[in-house]
């Protein structure tokens, strides 16, 4: 959190979701594999939060990907402090997500 405040310069709103979005996935690991060392997760277990998410939590795919993009991004941290040897969200495929026109936009068209 103080890499994103500090050298990102990201705002409190920022922050606070990657929190929320690193507890959840933190949440599911300690679920599904109690004791595991974050260093020790491997790929398979984090494909398996984002079906979770998916299909089990029922997220719309522009909140899959935006939890996603904070896993990849922590395990990018990770490999670049050295904390872990490689990383495990390196091939990982975020949802798509489709992109809409404005509100106002949309009615001028009618």
């Amino acid at each position: 959190m103080n890499f994103l405040a500090v050298e990102k310069n990201a705002s409190n709103n920022t922050i606070a979701a990657y929190r929320n979005d690193l507890s959840q996935f933190l949440g599911f690991v300690a679920e599904q594999a109690p004791g595991r060392a974050i260093e020790a997760i491997k790929h398979e277990l984090i494909v398996g939060y984002v079906e979770h998410l998916r299909n089990g939590a029922h997220y719309k795919d522009a909140t899959v990907a935006r939890k996603v993009a904070a896993v990849k991004s922590f395990y990018g941290f990770l490999a670049a402090e050295g904390m872990v040897d490689g990383d495990p969200t390196e091939q990982l495929k975020s949802p798509q997500v489709g992109k809409t026109l404005p509100g106002a936009l949309c009615a001028r068209s009618r």
